[in-house]
C-alpha cells in the first residue's frame, strides 16, 4: 500500500527535524579509526560523484530530450525500425 504525499511529507519533515536535534556529543564509538574512515570513505565517494557530475560532458541520446543529439549517437535506421 503507498502512502499519501501528506503523509511521505510528513515522515520526512519529523525525520529531518530529529536529525537536527540530534546531540552529536553523545554518540559513541567503538572504534573511532573505523568511524573515521567510514566517514572519510562516504566524502571521497560524495566528491568523487559531484566532480563526475560537474565535468563529465553529457550527452543526449533521447530525441524527446529537447536537445540536438549527434549523428554518430542517434540510432540507426534499422534499430529504430
Amino acid at each position: 500500500m503507498l502512502i499519501e504525499w501528506s503523509e511521505f511529507v510528513s515522515f520526512l519533515t519529523v525525520q529531518v527535524d530529529e536529525l537536527i536535534t540530534t546531540d552529536f556529543a553523545q554518540i559513541r564509538y567503538g572504534d573511532m579509526s573505523l568511524a573515521l574512515a567510514l566517514a572519510f570513505g562516504v566524502g571521497i565517494a560524495f566528491l568523487f560523484t559531484l566532480s563526475r557530475l560537474l565535468i563529465r560532458n553529457r550527452k543526449h541520446t533521447r530525441f524527446h530530450s529537447g536537445h540536438f543529439v549527434a549523428v554518430k549517437f542517434r540510432r540507426r535506421a534499422f534499430i529504430r525500425a
